[in-house]
Parts: structure tokens; sequence; C-alpha cells
């Protein structure tokens, strides 16, 4: 006989189910658990997918009643537990869960608790709800679930309350159509059973929840006062059962930016359970909007306290409460006030001790490397750079710290990079080449990179060749286009080549068959141009005379790449806008030489219609030929 049945039903859930069956596929060896699976009508690859996994799946018409199919999957199990799992779950820790059948004495419960995890997003499970959930039910010949919509499991105590976890993906959704026809079956029926009975708490309660699921958070937030005023009329008792309003309440408030409402709301739900975490987390952050930062640490020091003892607090085993700010995002938003706490008050030791605790391993950089050249602590620095060990990390780092160089006085960078030189890598030969004057040795390193794969700090290299533009131009055309646009608008915006560019643009000589140079070129040209088009009234003739350059080139790329006679027929259906924008001037060029001015006005209108950015460029071009 199994330790554990475990009982599910299905129907259509091809893109869940090899992901639950898989977290549970170890339970399913040396005889500790049977899987029975019963399918209600899938008419995808549910059923074949189950077949990989076990030999009980059994279809029964889906008869409306949730808790009667849910009794159909228990009614085939033969192992000394019960086990309730859907197929959008996932179970996390299966070896904890064999490990716990061994260190308990099950003959003294007949329910299990677990912990189940709502996400807030597919990418990461660093938020997330929490609420413990009764799963495991003793197989005694008694239990079973009742309620043909919120069917209730009919379970017995004693309850052991396990840290067994199964993450539940069910409340994640991009079907917004599916969202809205949820929220409007559900709030119709609350509304109905509102007008029969107005005080009934749990269902203003739920409308509340519905409104807020759905975005309406003026509304949810009218419905969780009506509880809330509901609610203060009730013995103590009464508060204590229905506290999960003071929470709901409190989180709508601040979601509408009603800070003292969330204080006063948390205050009295603190005074009826003073271990509900959340209503820390949310008073301490209704009092950091509201600029009250000594109460806000006040605050969440008893938040953290909490959160260090969360598996003793009694609120964990409370299946009527939801928590929501015990998760690591959670935990990172407070951390990162205390840093911005001590930062200010330019206690580095605190920052850093507090920086550390961060759990998202980018934030924590972030953090770690502002802090530490704040305080001057350039070997602590290098220190954290040399024990990561996630290249992804590493090139965050140094993504971050080039970010802060920048801001920083040149001495102080200086003292960094030499510092970081001594690293036998990439980033401390970048560090060498951006502190020496040894053109060979920069240019040596230059050549040995792949520079398609290198972050854009790396062509500060390029900084030193100012004067031979020819020489950064040759490299970077053979760069992709992509990266060619991204490098050209660095070294503008961040490294001053601007006038370089336009200085050895007024004078460069050209192969009109070298494309690679003339696409380089024309982005060259491109990014300057509008950058200037953006920030002036009047365009000088030292910019214009660029942008009939830019024109040319432009047109000679045309007749490298298109059957320029053909273009009148074709320019319309060219997608790039910018080679739309070549074909027509090319155009307008043609008809002028023909004198046909009407015909190149007509091209002229609508160039501007689609290129509104170079309107002051081909004003000063009409000015010039005299066409108004």
């Amino acid at each position: 006989m199994p330790k554990i049945s475990i009982c599910m039903m299905v129907k259509d859930e091809e893109k869940n189910i090899r992901r639950c069956l898989d977290s549970i596929k170890i339970l399913l060896t040396n005889d500790f658990a049977e899987l029975i699976v019963v399918d209600t009508g899938s008419i995808d690859k549910t059923p074949d997918i189950v077949k990989e996994y076990t030999n009980n799946l059994y279809f029964h018409p889906w008869n409306n009643n949730f808790a009667e199919m849910r009794n159909i999957t228990i009614s085939y199990a033969k192992g000394e537990w019960i086990f309730i799992l859907d197929a959008d779950e996932e179970l996390e820790n299966a070896n904890e869960l064999v490990e716990l059948f061994k260190s308990i004495d099950t003959k003294k419960i007949n329910t299990i608790g677990v912990l189940v995890k709502n996400p807030s997003n597919l990418t990461s499970k660093e938020g997330y709800m929490i609420s413990m959930s009764p799963r495991l039910f003793k197989n005694d010949g008694d239990f079973k679930y009742i309620g043909a919509v919120h069917n209730q499991p009919l379970f017995k105590e004693p309850i052991y309350y396990s840290n067994i976890s199964i993450w539940h993906y069910g409340y994640i959704t991009n079907d917004k159509a599916l969202m809205e026809k949820k929220y409007k079956r559900t709030a119709s029926i609350l509304q109905e059973e509102l007008k029969k009975n107005p005080n009934n708490l749990y269902y203003r309660y739920q409308l509340g929840v519905s409104y807020s699921m759905y975005g309406e958070i003026n509304k949810a937030l009218e419905e969780f006062r009506k509880a809330y005023e509901l609610l203060k009329n009730k013995k103590s008792q009464d508060k204590f059962v229905y506290s999960y309003i003071y929470s709901a309440y409190a989180r709508e408030a601040y979601r509408n930016e009603k800070y003292r409402e969330v204080i006063e709301v948390t205050e009295e739900g603190i005074k009826i359970r003073n271990d509900f975490i959340d209503l820390y987390y949310l008073k301490g952050f209704a009092y950091y909007k509201l600029g009250l930062i000594n109460e806000a640490i006040n605050t969440f020091d008893k938040y953290l306290k909490l959160n260090d003892d969360i598996n003793n607090l009694n609120i964990i085993k409370d299946m009527s409460i939801s928590l929501y700010n015990i998760d690591n995002n959670s935990k990172d938003n407070v951390y990162l006030v205390y840093v911005q706490y001590y930062l200010e008050n330019k206690n580095y030791d605190d920052a850093y001790k507090f920086a550390k605790k961060i759990s998202d391993n980018k934030r924590k950089i972030y953090e770690i490397i502002n802090i530490l050249i704040k305080d001057e602590k350039i070997d602590e620095l290098k220190n954290v750079y040399l024990n990561i060990n996630i290249d992804e990390e590493k090139k965050y780092f140094e993504f971050v710290l080039e970010e802060q160089i920048d801001k920083i006085e040149k001495e102080k960078a200086f003292l960094i990079r030499r510092s970081f030189s001594e690293i036998d890598n990439n980033y401390g030969k970048l560090c060498i080449s951006l502190t020496t004057d040894d053109l060979n040795y920069i240019y040596n390193f230059i050549k040995s990179l792949d520079l398609n794969k290198e972050p854009i700090y790396y062509f500060k290299l390029y900084e030193k060749y100012k004067e031979n533009v020819e020489m950064v131009i040759s490299q970077i055309k053979c760069l992709n286009t992509h990266k060619q646009r991204v490098v050209i608008n660095f070294l503008i915006s961040k490294c001053g080549f601007e006038e370089y560019f336009k200085k050895y643009l007024n004078n460069v000589n050209y192969n009109k068959h070298d494309l690679q140079k003339i696409v380089l070129l024309k982005i060259i040209l491109e990014i300057i141009l509008k950058n200037y088009a953006n920030n002036t009234d009047n365009i000088t003739n030292e910019y214009y005379n660029l942008f009939l350059k830019y024109i040319d080139l432009g047109i000679i790329y045309l007749k490298n790449i298109y059957q320029i006679d053909k273009i009148r027929l074709n320019y319309k259906y060219i997608e790039d806008g910018e080679i739309r924008f070549f074909m027509i001037f090319y155009l307008i060029k043609g008809h002028l030489i023909k004198n046909e001015y009407n015909i190149a006005l007509k091209y002229i209108r609508e160039i501007i219609e689609v290129h509104s950015i170079y309107a002051k460029f081909i004003k000063k071009f009409m000015e010039e030929i005299d066409i108004f």
C-alpha cells in the first residue's frame, strides 16, 4: 500500500501539467506514492502527458460540482494519506515531504497543512502571497469535500502545520478577456447577495477583493471601508476571526495613496492581532511615504523581528489568512529603506550590513557599489567583485561600477581603476587601458576583443583615439548595425566625439562600393542630425551641409542595394522608414533636375509628413532651391 495517494482532477491542462507532474515524480518511486488523475473532458494533450507518469487515469464527465468531482478522485485512493494537488501547482520540496512522514507520528494527526505560494509573475519567485492550506488528509473513509463552487475539505483535527510548500500559478494570466469574464460573474453574484444581506462581512470583503484584482482600486477601497465599519461594531473575538479585513483595507488604502488611513487601520489591526506581519509592513511604508522616516524605521524593526521568527508565529498557521509581505521582494524593499536611511546619515557600516541582506543580487550589487564608493573602501569593493562566481552578475557589477565611476571625481575613479587593474581578466585589462598612456597596449587589447560581444563601457577605450577617427571607424564598421548605433550614440553622448566626427565627415573620402563604411557614416550622420534637430530651431550651414551629405550617402546606398529605376513604383511598400526617406529624396532630386517643381513639391510634402524630425532641414532645402 502506498503511503500517499496524490489525487488530481484536470481538464485541458497541457500547458501546466508536465511542470506539476515533474515536481512529484520522485514521490512515485519505491511505492511511496500513487498518482490518481481524473480527466473531466480534455480535448488537448493532457491525457497523453498524464499517461507518461501513471496508469491511474480515469475519465468522468464534468457535472458542475467541484466537490463531487474531488470526491471521485478520492474514491480511487488506496494510500494511507490523500494529497490534493492541482495541475497549475508545483510541489517545491518533494524530498522534504518524504522526510516529514519519517519524522512525525502520523497516528496522532489527521490533517497536514502546507504553505501555498502564489507568485506575482512567472519569471520570478521572489514575490508571492502565501497561506497555509490543508492538503494532506488521512484516508479514513470519512474524508470528503463539500460545496459545489467553493469546494471545502471536511478535515479532522489534530492538524500538523508543515513547511512543505506548493507553488500555485492559477492567479497568473495574460488572458484579459477571461479575467473580465470571471470578474463580472463573481462581482455580480456578490452584489446580488449583498442586496439581500448588506451587512454580510464576508461578501463585502470578497466584493472588495474582486474589484481590487480587476484594478478598480477606488471601488475596492470603498468596499473595504464598509467592511471595516461593520467590523468595528463586532466583539473582539469576531474582529480576530475577520482580521484579514484590516490587511485588505490597509493594502487598498495604500494603493490609493491614503497613507494616514493606512496608519490608522493598521494600528487598530495590530491591537487585535500583534503578529499580523503584513500590517507592520504597510504601516512602515505609509510612514515612509509621508516622510516620517524615524517612525518607518521603528515599525520596520518590528516587521523584521517578526519575519525572523515567521515559522513560529500563530498567524502562519491560520488558514483564513493570506500573507503578502513575507517574501524576498518585501524584505528587500524594507532593507532598501534602511540602506537609504543609513546612507543619508553617513553611517556606511550599517548601510552595508543591510545591503548585504538583499536577496535580489542585482539590487544588492548596485547598493553595495554605491555604499563602498561613498565610504572609499576600494579593497572591499574589489573583494566583493572577486567573490562573484556568476559571469552575468560579474558583468552587471562592472556595468554599475562604470556608471558610478562616471559620476565621481577623476582622482577617485583613477584609484578604483588602479586597484581593479590587478585583476587578471578582461575587465582588469580594461582598467589598465583606461589608466595608461601606452597606446600600443590599448590598441592590442582592443584587437583581442570581440567587440560585438563586449558591453558598451569597453568603448570608453576610444577616448584615447579622438584624433584618429579613421582608426575608430575602421573598427566600428565591422560591428553589426545595431551595435554600431549603440556605440556611436555612446561615443557622442558620453565621450564627446561629435566635434571629431563632424571634422572627419567634412573631409572623408570613401569608395562608393564600400557598403560597410557607407552604412556606418550614414548612422553617424543620422544620430548627429537628429540630436541637433531636437535641440535647435535654426539650422546652421554646418549642419545643413551634413544633412546634404547624409542624403547623398543614403542615395549611394540605395543604388548599391535596390533597382533604382523601380523606386517610384515600389517606395510606398518599403517598411524601413529611413530607406523610404532616401527613396523619396532620390525622386525629389530627379524631378528638380528636370525642373518638375510641382511634382518635387508633392514628394517634399509627403516626406515632411513621414519624417517630421527632418522638417527644419527640408525647409532650408526648399529655401535653397527657391521652391516655395
